[in-house]
């Protein structure tokens, strides 16, 4: 991990998307970012787009991360763009209920 823009950016452009998209994990590590911040006088937020079919997605294993995320008071956007009837959006929404306490 680097604190220097310069060099995060000139990674981020050399990035080429391609393979899966380990949805969990990818969580567990803003999870992780967040709570080794520098700056702790903002609320931590995790923003998640979701625009392809997740596989491999265990609902309860989310709802454990839900739950864990909502314990720690981490606030979550979850924004579904895509397919409206897919079952990302069925599955984030139990996502969110969870985080929401419902």
């Amino acid at each position: 991990m680097t604190q220097e823009s310069g060099r995060l950016f000139m990674k981020l452009h050399q990035l080429e998307p391609q393979g899966q998209c380990n949805f969990m994990s990818a969580i567990k590590i803003a999870h992780l970012a967040l709570k080794h911040r520098q700056n702790r006088n903002h609320k931590m937020r995790i923003v998640m787009f979701i625009g392809s079919p997740i596989d491999n997605l265990d609902s309860a294993e989310l709802t454990k991360i839900a739950k864990k995320l909502k314990k720690e008071k981490v606030q979550c956007d979850v924004i579904c763009f895509g397919e409206a009837d897919s079952e990302n959006s069925q599955i984030m929404g139990q996502f969110v209920d969870t985080l929401n306490g419902k």
